[in-house]
């Protein structure tokens, strides 16, 4: 009996030993320190400006296509601002408007960065000349500005890949 009860008492003193090894490995750890996602703020820029050139082109194809294939801009765009963009094409080919021609990016500056640099705005210059989405039924409108400053929102998906997010008229200092 005494056997027994030493058996039992070194079962259950292996099983709290391993039940707490098993709490430990369970616990979360302690904090780290998440690294940014890329090495300097201008590394961020250069990675946005990219992406923004990528989607200035996928833009142009798509509208010269018709709206066909309007899904690869969820290539460069986040899942919700790709709905967003996706629904502009929708409109405008029930509308009957088109791109003239593509615009293109002239100048950029960062606005504002986040801590890991994952989140970035970024100000922008485009050069819409002969770019004024047309209406198919009416001429053109004659005061069409030249140049267009945007604020463009970016997340990074992965050290990789940095995605757009948002984009907005920007109300800020001169930029073009």
């Amino acid at each position: 009996m005494i056997r027994l009860v030493s058996a039992m008492a070194l079962l259950l003193g292996m099983t709290a030993t391993f039940a707490g090894c098993a709490l430990r490995d369970l616990r979360p750890a302690a904090p780290t320190e998440v690294q940014p996602v890329f090495a300097s703020d201008e590394e961020a820029l250069d990675a946005a400006v990219s992406t923004y050139e990528r989607y200035l082109v996928l833009e142009a194809e798509i509208v010269a296509a018709g709206g066909a294939g309007a899904e690869r801009v969820l290539e460069v765009a986040t899942d919700t601002y790709g709905l967003d963009l996706l629904a502009g094409f929708r409109e405008m080919r029930q509308t009957g408007e088109r791109l003239i021609a593509p615009a293109s990016l002239t100048a950029s500056r960062l606005v504002e960065i986040d801590s890991h640099r994952t989140r970035l705005s970024v100000a922008m210059c485009l050069d819409i000349r002969g770019t004024p989405a047309e209406d198919l039924r009416t001429a053109a409108p004659a005061d069409a500005e030249d140049l267009v400053a945007v604020e463009v929102a970016f997340r990074s998906a992965n050290a990789a890949r940095i995605l757009l997010d948002g984009s907005k008229p920007w109300s800020g200092g001169p930029v073009c």
